[in-house]
């Protein structure tokens, strides 16, 4: 499995999450280090990605991908991927939902920790969608 390869075998920080409401969307940007890893969550639902800075190297059960800001992309539900930063980057994600609530809540309502617990494709539980 993709993360606890990646686990066993690098050092991790912590990166900071500055959040963004509007009515109906929510925006998580993380900022990336040159040099840094960063492994993300399974995705409840899809989402829109924005790579505004930046290039690196997404790495998924499915291989590597470089990327070069400006990046945009939509990521489907049971999505994980990392991050291998190159250079500084910024990387935005949003999701549509009219929840608030701090970093940790957010992550908890728009991901999950199991593959398995993914809702069926197309299946929206009106929590968010992501």
């Amino acid at each position: 499995e993709l993360k606890a390869s990646m686990v066993a075998h690098t050092n991790f920080a912590h990166f900071p999450v500055v959040q963004y409401f509007a009515p109906g969307m929510y925006a998580r940007e993380i900022r990336l280090p040159a040099g840094s890893i960063a492994i993300g969550k399974i995705h409840k639902h899809a989402h829109l990605n924005v790579i505004s800075v930046g290039r690196g190297v997404f790495i998924t059960d499915a291989g590597r991908v470089a990327f070069q800001a400006p990046h945009t992309f939509v990521s489907a539900p049971g999505t994980m991927r990392a991050v291998q930063a190159d250079t500084d980057v910024v990387w935005t994600t949003f999701h549509a939902t009219d929840a608030m609530g701090t970093p940790d809540e957010m992550k908890d309502l728009l991901t999950v920790e199991r593959f398995e617990d993914v809702p069926a494709m197309g299946h929206n539980s009106g929590e968010a969608a992501q």
